[in-house]
């Protein structure tokens, strides 16, 4: 009888789960009037084979000082049989932290989410949704950059890893007052006049900006233009309530050196701002003094 020798080569399909096993039975037919022959393959079982993918936004997200962010990210078991995945967070922001499970995923953490370490058991290509919850410094930066990566590591095989990363952008307003004046030298009884130049360098707008102005008692304040909103005594204050970034405003003040100071008398002001961003955060600036 002639015998020929027929190889067979099968692939397992991407969606055989770990640990299944595997019998094939093949029927040969031959042709028309002669036998069929059946053959049955010796039992296979599928190798576990782990994966996992991490997820996050791709846009750059704008956050601002003390504001608290939540960022969403999703873990997906990729491998062909049930695994936990450990998580870490990476960030160069200089805050803490914390990983939740977002389930109703929604977006925000709500009482009862939990914060994580280790996702849950999951299924092969069963998901979970997950928040990085984060304070922004309130001494973060204007314009700076950072990045927030969620790191999963499969626990069957720990040479798994997969990892995504957000990035955010530091948004505030920087409001500084210049003081410009002609002379340095004020002559006793004479009205000299300085400006004040308030810009916002930051970039986010200012709101309810509070320019304070405290004149020393040699000086005698005179008229400003625009008018302080609030005189009293030798303290003078302006609200200015949008300065976008990049604006000036200028504040001109006249003022007179008060006649009988000797001459050489050091003559002094101090100035300071206060203002608030868009979240209505406040910002103050630490005092600024100018002399004569």
């Amino acid at each position: 009888n002639d015998r020929r020798a027929v190889r067979l080569d099968f692939r397992v399909g991407e969606d055989a789960l770990a640990d299944q096993d595997i019998v094939i039975r093949v029927v040969l037919q031959s042709p028309v009037g002669e036998q069929t022959v059946s053959v049955v393959s010796a039992v296979a079982k599928v190798e576990a084979v782990a994966g996992v993918r991490v997820v996050g936004g791709e846009a750059a997200r704008t956050v601002f000082p003390r504001e608290t962010v939540y960022l969403p990210f999703t873990v997906r078991n990729t491998g062909n049989g049930p695994d936990r995945f450990a998580l870490r967070t990476l960030s160069d922001l200089g805050a803490g932290a914390t990983l939740v499970e977002d389930r109703n995923r929604d977006g925000v953490r709500q009482p009862g989410e939990p914060a994580v370490e280790t996702t849950r058991l999951l299924n092969p290509q069963e998901e979970i949704r997950l928040l990085v919850e984060l304070a922004v410094p309130p001494d973060a930066m204007d314009a700076k950059q950072h990045a927030v990566r969620l790191v999963a590591t499969s626990e069957r095989f720990r040479s798994i890893v997969s990892e995504s990363g957000r990035l955010l952008i530091v948004s505030r307003p920087v409001v500084a007052v210049a003081t410009q004046i002609a002379s340095k030298e004020g002559i006793p009884g004479k009205v000299f006049s300085y400006q004040l130049v308030c810009t916002n360098t930051g970039t986010s707008p200012a709101k309810r900006v509070m320019v304070s102005e405290s004149l020393s008692p040699e000086l005698e304040f005179v008229d400003a233009q625009p008018r302080p909103g609030q005189i009293e005594g030798q303290r003078l204050a302006w609200e200015i309530a949008d300065l976008g970034s990049g604006q000036q405003e200028i504040l001109t003040v006249g003022v007179r050196v008060k006649a009988g100071i000797p001459a050489g008398t050091p003559v002094r002001k101090t100035t300071m701002v206060r203002y608030r961003d868009l979240r209505d955060q406040l910002y103050e600036s630490s005092p600024s003094r100018e002399g004569q």
